[in-house]
């Protein structure tokens, strides 16, 4: 879950998370103060975690890597960057490959397949079943979109998984 607060006039995200038995978990929910009154808040149903990028760019115009990419070259960032869906898992990369118009999403250790439906960056969904692969290689787990030929992590987008 991802929350605003505002600093210096200026709203920045914020990934409120509590530690439990030794890890840190994101919230399903807490406490806002409005008016004077405590009110309960919860994330929108079935979000299961957002990421706030910065798009980062790497290569020569027709062979760009653009998104978020934390090593070889590290492109782009992430507010957050480790991810609720897999326990604070460290996010590699959320990244699009301008040759051969592939998009990709890599998170450090051997995830499984099937504890997220659907990505959603700049209001387009790549759902998890439509991913051409899913591979777990050197203790990492990718997972890649072919035939994708615009890119879809322009303008700094959120990314939603659901």
């Amino acid at each position: 879950m991802t929350a605003h607060v505002k600093v210096g006039g200026v709203w920045k995200p914020l990934n409120p998370k509590v530690k439990v038995g030794g890890a840190w978990h994101g919230l399903n929910g807490g406490f806002v103060r409005v008016a004077g009154v405590w009110r309960k808040f919860y994330p929108a149903p079935g979000v299961l975690d957002v990421q706030h990028m910065t798009t980062g760019y790497s290569g020569l115009a027709g062979n760009q890597s653009i998104g978020f990419y934390l090593s070889g070259p590290s492109i782009g960032a992430l507010a957050d960057g480790t991810s609720n869906i897999f326990g604070g898992a460290q996010i590699l990369g959320i990244y699009w490959n301008e040759a051969p118009k592939q998009l990709g999403f890599a998170m450090t250790g051997n995830q499984p397949d099937h504890t997220w439906t659907t990505m959603n960056a700049n209001g387009v969904n790549y759902t998890r079943a439509a991913a051409n692969g899913w591979l777990q290689s050197g203790g990492n787990t990718y997972w890649t979109w072919d035939n994708v030929l615009a890119n879809p992590l322009a303008n700094d987008p959120t990314v939603t998984f659901t």
